[in-house]
């Protein structure tokens, strides 16, 4: 029955089929996004927002699972440098940070651990093969166009890493017309930030730069319990120094076809604070870093609707770690390593209509590390993907329409097992006016074992497993316009990993990875906001319940089972508004975080925590020229918390920021 069905669908031509490159996503696109037949009334209440963070070029409001948007009006609104303050308040999204300044911070999604959350700029992927992790502490939010946030399994798309979610990042494109402006910014703590961009195009040429150095002593104080007494103490050991220049070189012609070359340069020093375990804690570790990450993209107009992508990506990441402070053979700690990637990524494209359109592609990559602490790891994967989207609206006066969302994805690799990732979802409009809508999506995924995980010279394990998942979810989309524009969004989610790869002790003091048991995080997701005032009042609200548990015994009587893991937090809660009037933007943001559990057998935890930030932007115009004026703080009420445990957060951070703008 479900065969004739879909096969009737087919041959009714109601359908669409489309999917948009990877990588290459960032270029823009000819034609129109996909999206239901439309007549001269005013079907769709709020401003269509097209995604490409999925692989598929499509209107947020038709994907099969939910999607957090961010633009650059939003994360200028906000306080704070780096791409994990714009991330901070996103439902399904926790934020775990070693302190302040560019401290190590990683995020996870929907429950799962950082390596299984997928980072990607310009459709790069961030990931380190080395240990599985993007460090967001790295990354400025300065260059930044928008931030796209996508909740589920997406390895049928992007392959390892995808379980939880996949954050997409689009920078700056050239300006139409010469464009720039020059920013400097203090704050406390020693924080000092210097910015200046520029960009122009004519002729199908443009090009766009961006050069941002950032300083701080983070020095700040906290209070230290033991939990019979308290002593006010100062953060030492986690200064920093971070730069980073990006360019961004593109052609197109009038027939569409373009050519880009993007390139990323960052050079860091920071000290990284240790655990603050007695009042006598002092770091002296330093964590060195020089980071490039280049692609060379080109699309071609193939003809009968048929285009032709190709990107070919690199990355060179250099890390350097010293602790005198820690003997190994009576030797000061020191370790080297050099991280490289290259990727090649062919794909075919068909946009035929708005009724069909698909694609089919593949990535070839090949990653090696050389350094101290591991056996020479290299890996070459090859994998093969195709992606559609079947869109069927029964006119245009029909009362709903329909979405189909099929992907397939196989990965091989040269070290490690490889895997099949198939995954479907769905999204029907029940109702147009106010505007009801269902989706859901089930599918495969995986994450293949880091370097670290297979070659650490002191104890991996080569037989490992990849980690394999099942994930499913389903949600509810309202829109309605009534004093105002009203949106409220909605998801149940269901995550089931086995395979899971876990670090436990083995002989003398070493440890190592294995595959044992299994974890499952489900939770709910709701988000509520409302624009009225005629534009002027953005207020936003939303929360996350979940509950990430271990499953199954690793031996009998093991008393893990059962329990949630750990730095997981069973709810959150955001609520922000932001207003727009006479030049200037206000911004409120409050996030509550309850208790984290630090130990498998739930015996302690970290207490709940509230955190309030704002910040106030004013734009003063001089002829072709714009005064930009910026405050901000975070932490406003002072709050003692800690994300992690023994890592103290920062107090009160207070920044100005003044620019001019061309």
């Amino acid at each position: 029955m479900k065969l004739r069905l879909l096969t009737a669908l087919l041959a009714g031509g109601g359908l669409c089929l489309t999917s948009v490159a990877g990588p290459l996503s960032e270029l823009p696109t000819t034609g129109s996004p996909p999206s239901e037949p439309q007549d001269t009334s005013k079907i769709y209440l709020l401003d269509e927002i097209v995604t490409t963070a999925t692989r598929l070029e499509a209107a947020n409001r038709t994907l099969p699972s939910a999607l957090t948007p961010l633009d650059r009006k939003e994360i200028d609104a906000r306080p704070g440098s780096l791409l994990t303050s714009a991330l901070t308040g996103v439902p399904g999204l926790f934020v775990r940070s070693y302190g302040g300044g560019n401290a190590l911070q990683t995020v996870s999604l929907r429950g799962m651990a950082p390596e299984q959350t997928l980072l990607l700029i310009d459709g790069q992927r961030v990931n380190s093969f080395q240990n599985g992790q993007a460090d967001l502490g790295f990354l400025p939010s300065a260059n930044i166009e928008r931030v796209e946030v996508v909740k589920g399994g997406y390895s049928s798309l992007y392959g390892a890493s995808a379980v939880g979610g996949v954050i997409s990042v689009t920078t700056k494109r050239p300006p139409e017309r010469l464009s720039g402006s020059l920013t400097q910014t203090f704050g406390s703590y020693g924080f000092q930030g210097t910015e200046l961009t520029l960009g122009s195009s004519a002729g199908g040429f443009g090009w766009q730069a961006d050069v941002r150095k950032e300083r701080g002593a983070e020095n700040y104080e906290f209070e230290f319990a033991d939990g019979s007494s308290s002593t006010a103490m100062r953060r030492v050991g986690n200064d920093f120094q971070n730069a980073t220049a990006q360019g961004r070189l593109e052609w197109r012609s009038e027939r569409g076809n373009s050519v880009f070359l993007n390139a990323f340069v960052q050079n860091a020093d920071r000290g990284v604070a240790t655990a603050v375990t007695d009042p006598s804690t002092v770091s002296r570790a330093r964590l060195a870093n020089t980071n490039f990450r280049g692609t060379l993209g080109t699309r071609w107009d193939l003809g009968s609707s048929f285009e032709f992508r190709f990107t070919g990506s690199g990355t060179y990441a250099s890390e350097s770690y010293a602790d005198p402070t820690i003997l190994v053979n009576g030797v000061p700690l020191k370790s080297d390593g050099t991280n490289r990637l290259v990727v090649l990524t062919p794909e075919v494209r068909y946009n035929g209509s708005t009724a069909f359109r698909g694609t089919v592609g593949a990535d070839l990559g090949y990653a090696w590390y050389r350094g101290s602490d591991l056996l020479n790891a290299d890996r070459r994967y090859g994998a093969v993907f195709v992606s559609t989207q079947h869109s069927f609206a029964l006119g245009t006066d029909a009362p709903f329409d329909f979405h189909l969302y099929p992907s397939l994805r196989y990965d091989r690799f040269s070290d490690v097992e490889g895997d099949l990732s198939p995954r479907i979802g769905v999204n029907l409009g029940l109702l147009r006016i106010p505007e009801i809508r269902l989706r859901s999506s089930y599918g495969k995924n995986f994450r293949v074992p880091t370097f670290n995980d297979l070659y650490w010279i002191a104890g991996g394990n080569p037989d490992l497993k990849p980690e394999r998942s099942l994930s499913f979810d389903a949600g509810v989309l309202a829109r309605v316009e009534w004093n105002g524009q009203w949106s409220l969004d909605g998801s149940f989610f269901d995550i089931r990993a086995k395979d899971r790869i876990v670090w436990t002790p083995t002989s003398g003091s070493f440890w190592s990875p294995k595959n044992i048991g299994e974890v499952e995080s489900k939770g709910v997701e709701l988000e509520g906001s409302w624009k009225g005032l005629d534009g002027l009042l953005t207020v936003t609200g939303n929360s996350t319940w979940i509950d990430a548990r271990k499953t199954s015994e690793d031996f009998s009587g093991d008393p893990t089972v059962g329990k949630k893991l750990i730095y997981v937090p069973g709810q959150t809660v955001s609520l922000s508004a932001t207003v727009d009037i006479a030049g200037f933007t206000i911004f409120a943001e409050n996030l509550w975080v309850s208790y984290r559990y630090t130990t498998e057998t739930n015996d302690r935890f970290l207490p709940s925590y509230s955190v309030t930030s704002a910040a106030v932007g004013y734009g003063i115009p001089l002829g072709d020229l714009t005064i930009r004026l910026k405050a901000e703080a975070t932490n406003i009420f002072n709050t003692q918390y800690q994300i992690l445990a023994l890592y103290p957060m920062p107090m009160r951070e207070v920044r100005v920021t003044a620019g001019v703008e061309l």
